[in-house]
């Protein structure tokens, strides 16, 4: 039996993990699910799926390594992620060609400013590897955040969407 979490009202969490490239699904719909991450690393391998906001609070470090490109299961999240504490870091962004594999979720169909809002958090790509972001993906920052660039020499984060906002970088 596949493993699902159904998140139908705004709901507060310790952390997310575990999960698999079939099994794993955590439906948020119109709702906020926030990730309040103590622990200092977890890695998530299911999939989002819903409209809603994605919060990763707490100073922890969770991954999104879900969905293989070929895999049963894909991130299909049209929400928005706000990275209000520690780091949230993606595997990849979807394939350029095939629009598949997306660890983020469904490339919005033109640019959403706040696709990712930096609250005092870090986005990163993470140890596998590098990618470019979909373009339609934006970044607001409206508190001091990061984004990290981790793993090898050849690792790299290429970010196309403008990134606005009063606060730094």
């Amino acid at each position: 039996t596949a493993a699902r979490l159904e998140i139908t009202s705004n709901e507060t969490i310790g952390m997310l993990a575990g999960g698999s490239t079939v099994h794993g699904l955590t439906t948020i719909g119109s709702n906020t699910l926030t990730v309040n991450q103590t622990r200092p690393y977890s890695l998530f391998n299911g999939a989002l799926d819903g409209t809603g906001t994605f919060v990763k609070a707490g100073p922890g470090a969770m991954t999104f390594a879900n969905a293989a490109p070929a895999s049963a299961l894909q991130n299909n999240f049209a929400g928005k992620y706000v990275i209000s504490g520690g780091i949230l870091s993606f595997r990849n962004d979807a394939d350029a060609l095939t629009g598949l594999g997306s660890r983020i979720g469904a490339v919005p169909a033109s640019l959403v400013q706040d696709y990712f809002t930096l609250a005092g958090g870090s986005l990163s790509n993470n140890s596998l590897g590098g990618y470019a972001m979909n373009a339609n993906r934006g970044i607001t920052v409206v508190a001091d955040s990061g984004i990290r660039v981790i793993g090898t020499t050849a690792s790299a984060l290429v970010l196309s969407a403008p990134i606005v906002g009063a606060s730094g970088v």
